[in-house]
């Protein structure tokens, strides 16, 4: 991904391939968790691809070993008060909204472990593609935040479901699409 090497910094990174929006979460280190920051770009990426006709699908993926641990636990373990919480549930409430409200099919690419949040992410997109050693898991947490409701909501799309499996198909037949993808 050319992006990535231009800014390794970047929170979310994205690379075109034609038609296609690659949006990849940037904390390895972190199992891609979701800090406030994290969630505020990629509201940001799905906020501006209401406006573009350029691209047809959108593909979330995580970088390094697994697609999204969750909510990040030292961010919030570092700010115990309760409007910090608030806040991240808030704008965790944003992130998967936007990717509601997204008029494009979003389709979840993921590997490794998507756990808590992040496996609440994996299913607010419309396809969520997975290699066989992926795990998914909402164990809850020890923190003041486990008992808080889990987001599990479907997507409903005012497109067709045949307008809809045809422009996946055209996806999927694609050598640049999920063809490719593998370890």
């Amino acid at each position: 991904m050319a992006l990535a090497e231009k800014n390794p910094e970047a929170l979310v990174v994205r690379s075109d391939e034609g038609a296609i929006r690659n949006l990849t979460i940037n904390r390895p280190s972190s199992y891609n968790a979701l800090s406030i920051a994290c969630m505020e770009a990629i509201i940001a990426e799905f906020e501006a691809l209401t406006e573009d006709r350029s691209i047809s699908v959108v593909i979330l993926s995580g970088a390094g070993k697994g697609f999204c641990a969750g909510h990040d636990l030292k961010e919030m373990r570092g700010n115990p008060e309760k409007d910090f919480y608030e806040k991240t549930f808030n704008t965790c409430t944003r992130m998967m909204l936007s990717i509601v409200n997204c008029p494009k099919p979003v389709i979840a690419k993921v590997h490794g472990v998507a756990s808590a949040a992040g496996c609440q992410l994996v299913a607010t997109c419309d396809l969520a593609v997975a290699d066989e050693n992926t795990r998914f898991s909402t164990p809850g947490s020890t923190s003041a935040f486990s008992a808080r409701r889990q987001w599990s909501r479907s997507r409903v799309t005012s497109r067709g479901s045949t307008r809809w499996r045809c422009s996946l198909r055209g996806i999927l037949s694609r050598r640049s699409g999920l063809t490719r993808w593998g370890s």
